[in-house]
């Protein structure tokens, strides 16, 4: 988004990242490349946002978690005694002092750096994509008894207690459709935040892909005020106003990776299925029906390609195109079948079966937003910014692990659009924090959470 308002506004906005978190190891290892790669190595990489509070409060919360084995009413109670416990401890809890893990640096670092190490301007945000299992088909619906509740409780309370201290401006967060913003942001964050959210997804920017979410943002009661449209049904009717686009193109435009990609995933699954060795120059590029594709899928994702397949004619574009994941039964609650790329998950194996092409590991991140593909860049000079820096480590990855990851990832139109409308909508409270015109003197802001630091700058 920053590349894209400094080509089309001539203004630079210079940030910060000061800190990034996840669970998953191997998304650990990304965020520290990341680190390295666009922060020169400055960033912390913390690994649990539960042990993101003071050791006490950690102890409390650890005896109150459910046994796997306790029922839906007793996960809801131990969740509420979390929820109460971090509302009325939070104060401590919330400690601006304590420190935890950091995988980047190799010892424990501060976890929420005052905002005075930045700029006593800066805007300081945060981003989060919030576990979707508890509220998908995947975690069996479970939502606020679902196990994910512990850290989103821990992440809630973080966002409340920094707000009151005036540590951080704002907060973007995304999630499922299905997500509770009532519940788990809106209600629990009143006194400190107005909420406001919105479902979309890049189908809706004339995105050929399907990735529904409800993206949500809060803004500190005490420092930004929201200026855009009251009420969540007309925020909502503002925001598909002026990013809503229909689709003129099929999920087919993301296929761009080269014939020796496919040549060598047929080579490589029809050695693992145990039919015969094959050169990768001597493999197919496409299935040319299902005698093809029977040595390369197992026997239930050959099942579920044949019922796909009568499927077709009644699902397909005026082209033919109809994409699907054989990895999920057609009228399951997985993938939707059709025109579009479907829903990415952690994992899947997606085919169009018009052209009779595998959509490749590369593929799915470009549906996503993030570009691979040098060879799709404009020749004009610069235009290899847009490239994704961490391209190269990411696909280098093995499928499997790409999968996982592109299934946890964000869609990059969906969020970037979202972000912009509500920078747009919002100003500051103190009047003399309000952003001045580029061509007057620069003034600082800040964007953090990652904790960026923005700075708008004429570009010259």
């Amino acid at each position: 988004m920053f590349l894209a308002l400094e080509e089309q506004c001539g203004f630079t906005v210079c940030h910060q990242i000061s800190k990034t978190c996840d669970s998953d190891p191997l998304c650990q290892d990304l965020l520290v490349n990341a680190s390295d790669l666009l922060d020169g190595g400055s960033s912390c990489v913390f690994t649990d946002i539960k042990e993101q509070i003071h050791p006490t409060a950690q102890e409390f919360l650890a005896n109150l978690t459910p046994e796997p084995s306790c029922d839906r009413d007793g996960c809801l109670r131990a969740y509420a005694a979390m929820e109460s416990f971090l509302v009325e401890n939070g104060k401590w809890a919330v400690d601006e002092e304590h420190k935890s893990f950091c995988v980047k640096h190799g010892g424990d670092c501060v976890v929420n750096k005052p905002r005075r190490l930045f700029s006593a301007d800066a805007l300081v945000i945060n981003d989060a994509g919030n576990c979707c299992q508890g509220w998908s088909s995947e975690g069996s619906r479970g939502r606020h008894a679902h196990h994910s509740q512990h850290a989103l409780l821990v992440w809630v309370s973080q966002r409340r207690e920094l707000a009151k201290r005036n540590e951080e401006d704002m907060f973007f967060q995304e999630c499922t459709p299905q997500f509770d913003i009532e519940g788990c942001l809106r209600t629990p964050l009143s006194s400190t935040h107005e909420i406001i959210d919105v479902v979309t997804g890049p189908e809706c920017h004339g995105w050929p892909c399907s990735r529904p979410r409800r993206l949500g943002a809060g803004l500190n009661l005490n420092t930004l005020v929201w200026v855009g449209p009251k009420g969540q049904d007309e925020i909502q009717a503002c925001f598909d106003e002026i990013f809503e686009r229909s689709c003129q193109l099929t999920g087919c435009v993301f296929l761009q990776s080269p014939s020796a990609e496919s040549q060598q995933w047929f080579a490589d699954k029809m050695k693992q299925r145990g039919n015969y060795a094959v050169d990768a120059h001597a493999a197919p590029a496409r299935f040319k029906g299902g005698k093809c594709l029977g040595k390369v899928l197992t026997s239930g994702q050959f099942q579920r390609y044949s019922k796909y397949k009568k499927q077709k004619h009644a699902l397909m574009a005026l082209d033919g195109t109809f994409f699907c994941d054989v990895d999920h039964w057609p009228d399951s609650p997985g993938p939707t079948p059709g025109p579009l790329l479907p829903t990415l998950l952690r994992h899947g194996t997606i085919l169009e079966l018009e052209s009779g092409r595998v959509v490749m590991a590369s593929e799915r991140w470009l549906s996503l937003g993030f570009n691979v593909f040098e060879d799709l860049m404009c020749a004009e000079v610069g235009f290899e910014r847009y490239l994704w820096p961490q391209r190269k480590v990411v696909l280098g990855l093995p499928e499997r692990a790409q999968h996982s990851l592109s299934g946890n990832s964000q869609s990059l139109p969906a969020i970037m659009a979202w972000f912009l409308f509500v920078f747009c909508n919002t100003i500051r409270r103190d009047p003399g924090k309000l952003l001045r015109e580029p061509a007057l003197e620069a003034e600082d802001v800040s964007d953090a959470d990652s904790n960026v630091t923005l700075k708008y700058r004429p570009a010259h």
